[in-house]
């Protein structure tokens, strides 16, 4: 009986998502920003601007599992961005209190003042310099001096590799300058002998020192804010002309750039500093004191901003006259660099991103990803959202035809135990497919597709983009949702949820190391269940075949056999990225996955056929009512 039970909970799960799901694409929309519309409506002739203020979060915590290159850039294209420097601020948060970090801001502070006019003079896009530098194709030049360019970007290509020289031994001559400190001024206090010092050689640093110590490690020291780069005045300044010294010309350019402040959160053992929210709620009380700006763009450390009109894009969204007022966020869609051809991973997520959450956007709006979003300020300070008016709850009320909640529907209830299995004698039949059924099966399917087809029609995707997300869902249900589920399960009880640990993201050096290690899947135990179901359909074919050879099916039987093997077929093939991931080193010769599969059929039906001869009940012919 429990096992009847289990089969219609699934089933019914399965039916509440499924419905759930097409909820989302009864009205997809589509908005468009108009940037030209808005600039015609907020920026002054005298070139001043009357858009809105704006603050800029970007968190991080380790600059081991997240590189300070990537990091930085994130910095850089912010600060580069194509919004009136004196609207916006940009607030750093440093959730480790690393040195490392602290310098490093400075440095990319130090290299913006080159890289922001640069990026003004030249129009270039992207602005973070890692991603521009190695583009393989630019756009046409849309800049105002095109006699200039090459040079230009001679001398900033070589700028921003000494740029990123100084990133990479910062760490080392943190190190070096402390030992020495050290060795001078810690002689007569124990305490400070693994100090960490500033760069001036007589401050001991507040926050994680590189030898940890009491008050001076992670999840351990006090708060620290430092205004990086001062607030700019409301005029514009221009940059200096070209000199001997500093070969760029930037006397034709605004030079100016806006706030950029770090902040690192105090943190003391036996606290639940809440992670990354945690850290946002921080940046919400300092901003709020500093530029109390009415809108709030957050970023992950390792994010960029891809087009230097994105903040103009999503400010049309606030400032909508129809709909403004009532939203409380935009959520700008996720794509990343380095990732091979095919996407054989899903990293773009395009049917998320593209088709689910534009059904959202016509129901009432998109879900918050955690990163690149831009928030209205009091919709983080807990403000309701837009409700009926008393009156309209009144009248809704009153109605009968427009109930305001859905009533108990007593009836319905009462009418289940009877209606399932009125005669059931406590046992479990499995009923074998008629063919009716099958072709219902075969009719929901092609419905189910014909949906995904038309869906990805209307979402501007392609076959491959639907064919990859097909994969990752079967993936991800096979393994991480389990998982999830358990998490929830544990923490409802009280008891500690499953541990995760951030995966550290490697630098690549050139163009060819760029997707090697793409393809490599790093083995957890998170991987079993789905290793289990791709082995438990393998050897599905293998026992089918080796029954066929014992039993000697006709091409009846072999044929109502194969359209059940499909299913099994059809697994196999939604899991095959993650068969090649689990290869490893191997995953580059697909080839070496098909024959390991043939083999792994071939053992169990061979398996199938030896052990049928010592277990006549294997093929005794049992028929399940």
């Amino acid at each position: 009986m429990w096992l009847w039970w289990i089969s219609v909970v699934g089933d019914l799960w399965f039916g509440v998502t499924w419905l759930l799901n097409q909820i989302t694409k009864l009205r997809p929309r589509k908005c468009v920003p108009s940037i030209s519309v808005l600039r015609d409506h907020l920026d002054q002739p005298d070139g001043g601007s009357d858009l809105p203020l704006l603050d800029v979060f970007i968190n991080t915590v380790d600059p081991v599992d997240e590189p300070m290159l990537y990091t930085m850039n994130s910095i850089l294209s912010i600060l580069a961005t194509d919004y009136p420097v004196e609207k916006y601020a940009t607030y750093f948060s440093d959730d480790g209190g690393s040195l490392v970090h602290y310098e490093g801001l400075q440095l990319a502070a130090e290299f913006a003042a080159s890289w922001v006019p640069f990026c003004r003079k030249h129009c270039v896009e992207p602005r973070a310099p890692e991603s521009y530098f190695w583009a393989k194709m630019r756009g046409e030049y849309a800049g105002s001096a095109p006699k200039e360019f090459l040079d230009d970007h001679r001398r900033m290509r070589a700028a921003y590799e000494e740029f990123k020289a100084r990133l990479d031994g910062l760490s080392a001559a943190i190190e070096q300058r402390s030992e020495a400190c050290n060795r001078a001024n810690g002689k007569d206090k124990e305490e400070c002998a693994n100090a960490t010092w500033m760069a001036d050689g007589s401050t001991q640093w507040q926050g994680t020192w590189i030898k940890p110590a009491k008050g001076h490690r992670k999840g351990h020291h006090p708060a620290i804010l430092q205004v990086m780069l001062d607030q700019p005045s409301k005029d514009p300044e221009l940059g200096m002309a070209a000199s001997s010294d500093h070969p760029l010309d930037f006397s034709a350019v605004d030079a100016r750039l806006p706030m950029l402040v770090y902040i690192a959160r105090e943190k003391r053992p036996g606290y639940d500093h809440q992670k990354k929210a945690g850290a946002m709620n921080v940046q919400l009380r300092v901003s709020a004191l500093l530029s109390n700006a009415p809108f709030i763009i957050n970023f992950d450390g390792d994010h960029y901003v891809n087009n230097s009109q994105a903040f103009r894009a999503a400010i049309c969204f606030m400032l909508d006259p129809r709909d403004g007022a009532d939203t409380a966020f935009v959520q700008f869609p996720q794509r990343f660099d380095d990732v091979d051809p095919t996407d054989r991973y899903c990293n773009h997520n395009r049917m998320f991103f593209d088709a689910t959450l534009l059904g959202l956007n016509g129901i009432q709006g998109p879900s918050f990803v955690g990163t690149g979003c831009m928030f209205r300020r009091v919709a983080l300070y807990s403000a309701d959202p837009p409700r009926w008016r008393p009156d309209d709850a009144k009248e809704a009320k009153a109605s009968r035809y427009r109930p305001n909640m859905f009533g108990k529907s007593t009836s319905f209830i009462n009418s289940m135990p009877a209606a399932a299995h009125p005669q059931r004698s406590g046992e479990f039949y499995i009923q074998r497919p008629f063919q009716t059924f099958a072709l219902f099966v075969v009719v929901i399917i092609a419905t189910v597709e014909l949906i995904g087809m038309v869906e990805i029609r209307w979402a501007g995707l392609t076959l491959l983009d639907w064919v990859r997300n097909e994969q990752f869902y079967i993936i991800g249900t096979t393994g991480v949702y389990p998982m999830a589920m358990l998490h929830i399960l544990l923490r409802s009880l009280g008891i500690k949820g499953v541990s995760f640990k951030l995966t550290a993201k490697k630098l690549t050096g050139g163009a060819r190391e760029r997707l090697a290690e793409l393809y490599d899947v790093q083995w957890v135990p998170l991987l079993v269940p789905t290793v289990v179901v791709m082995a438990v359909n393998v050897a599905a074919i293998g026992a089918a075949a080796g029954k066929a050879i014992v039993e000697r099916w006709s091409a009846a039987q072999v044929a109502g056999a194969a359209s059940g093997l499909v299913f099994n077929v059809w697994m196999l093939l939604l899991l095959y990225p993650f068969a090649l991931g689990i290869m490893g080193r191997w995953s580059k010769r697909p080839y070496i996955l098909f024959i390991v599969l043939v083999t792994a059929v071939a053992a169990t039906a061979s398996m199938y056929v030896a052990l049928a001869g010592s277990l006549p009940y294997l093929h005794s012919g049992i028929k399940l009512v």
